[in-house]
């Protein structure tokens, strides 16, 4: 059984993204084009960011639909983060 008190160190979900603060994603975020669903659209983008702590990281962001109600909205999601400089990654220090 593992231990919830030490936090786990697998990066099978979504990467590096637990270690991104939020406000290096929202940077990231505004780099995006506003989402649309049209077919000359990806639907996975790619941004490049530089944190001073991890180095440079790529975040990778899906084109999401979201529903409320009867309405439904088209938006960017962060899903997965790596690092371009592997010396710097949290995995290598560890």
């Amino acid at each position: 059984m593992p231990d919830i008190r030490k936090p786990s160190t697998s990066t099978t979900h979504n990467g590096l993204l637990r270690f991104v603060p939020g406000q290096f994603i929202a940077d990231a975020h505004s780099k995006l084009p506003p989402p649309s669903v049209s077919e000359n659209h990806k639907p996975e983008r790619k941004v490049e960011i530089e944190i001073p702590d991890l180095g440079h990281i790529i975040i990778t962001f899906q084109l999401r639909k979201y529903r409320h109600y009867r309405s439904s909205y088209w938006c960017w999601s962060a899903a997965w983060a790596d690092a371009v400089d592997k010396e710097k990654s949290p995995e290598s220090r560890a």
